[in-house]
């Protein structure tokens, strides 16, 4: 990852600096808390000497090691995912031929599978990834392997935003109606990624027996695939791997997905039932009933009666698509703040459409944010 010039000043604007001047070869910065002013050059690069000197002026600032500023700017627009695969005796700087073959391979699947399940939800995708979603699984590149058991960066860059990055990235436009930066769809891979990677762990692996009944819709529902279960289960299974974890560092110019997406693991001894699970993973008969999510783009209070209407941006059918939400009155009340802190949202019902209309849910089962759904809710009723 190269940083540049825009990099470093993103930086700078979400990191709580502030530009306090502006000269013809450059700009002075400022910080709360820190009494020295920073210059920096304009159109700095890192391969100018400059570049490492107001590098260390951040770090003190930051009471940080300029290694690990550098970083921060470099991943600004990365989103790194790294896939390591442990044992303490037969994992020490180096791996077996087969299983990293394979921790490479499914790697490779992981993120197919996200980005063709971030565009439609998915049980099986069965070679259907379709030519979108492939296109941004192929924007990811492999990085360096880095020193420790043995771990693979995948790093997948991400478009900046079309409107301005800010501290607070919302737009308001009258009263009642708010407008936030919207998630590209890099990101919505890479999260759709890390979404599905905690599903498996708290609604197969943990259980640790075959899911049944709703609980393989409610994965379904989460972005998980057939595809994506069975990529883990190689890695788990292979031989000379006792565990295999995967670590999110989130890009430093977008608000990282909420819940503790952060560090996800699977221990040897899951290969057993992610292998049986596998299975279970089928298309289900056509419902009338959909289950959507997505990021609310517009939220409005009704001025005529209480309640009010969401908009949020999803994919249906391989199309990115705007869907309204009409809301009771406690929903708008509760999506306000859901939308402030730019949760993703999940709703089920009847998508309804019209000439000229934006469409919409009617008869909507569920509207929550999609990290508190309350998924496996049928795990004890399933017990045999």
């Amino acid at each position: 990852m190269t940083a540049s010039f825009t990099d470093l000043i993103d930086y700078l604007t979400l990191t709580g600096w502030r530009r306090d001047s502006s000269g013809q070869s450059g700009s002075v910065w400022r910080r709360e808390g820190w009494d020295k002013p920073l210059p920096v050059l304009d159109d700095l690069s890192r391969e100018d000497y400059e570049w490492t000197s107001t590098v260390e002026r951040i770090a003190s600032a930051v009471e940080t090691s300029p290694r690990e500023v550098d970083e921060a700017i470099g991943r600004m627009y990365f989103d790194v995912q790294e896939f390591r695969a442990a044992d303490d005796i037969y994992i020490k700087g180096s791996i077996p031929v087969e299983a990293g073959f394979t921790l490479f391979s499914s790697a490779r699947a992981m993120i197919r599978a996200a980005a063709a399940t971030a565009r439609s939800h998915k049980a099986r995708i069965g070679g259907n990834y379709g030519p979108a979603a492939l296109r941004i699984a192929e924007k990811a590149r492999f990085g360096h392997t880095i020193h420790g058991s043995y771990i693979v960066p995948l790093l997948m860059p991400l478009d900046r935003p079309q409107e301005p990055t800010s501290d607070t990235p919302l737009e308001f436009e009258g009263q009642g109606v708010a407008h936030p930066l919207v998630e590209p769809e890099e990101r919505r891979t890479t999260r759709m990624l890390a979404q599905a990677l905690a599903a498996i762990q708290h609604g197969i692996v943990e259980p640790a027996r075959e899911p049944r009944g709703s609980v393989v819709n409610d994965l379904v529902a989460t972005g998980v695939s057939r595809e994506m279960v069975v990529a883990v289960e190689k890695i788990v299974g292979s031989e000379g791997v006792a565990v295999f974890e995967v670590n999110f560092d989130w890009a430093g110019a977008f608000t990282p997905p909420p819940g503790d997406l952060r560090q996800i693991s699977f221990p040897h001894d899951s290969a057993e039932i992610l292998r049986l699970a596998a299975d279970k993973f089928v298309p289900s008969p056509r419902n009338p009933y959909e289950t959507l999510s997505g990021q609310i783009i517009d939220l409005e209070d009704d001025p005529q009666a209480p309640g009010g209407r969401a908009t949020i941006r999803t994919f249906r059918r391989g199309r990115q698509v705007r869907i309204d939400i009409p809301l009771t009155q406690a929903q708008t009340d509760e999506a306000h703040s859901w939308f402030s802190e730019h949760r993703h949202v999940v709703v089920a019902g009847i998508v309804k459409s019209a000439p000229g209309k934006t469409s919409w849910v009617e008869d909507a089962r569920q509207f929550a944010p999609l990290d508190e759904v309350v998924l496996f809710s049928d795990l004890d009723d399933s017990k045999s």
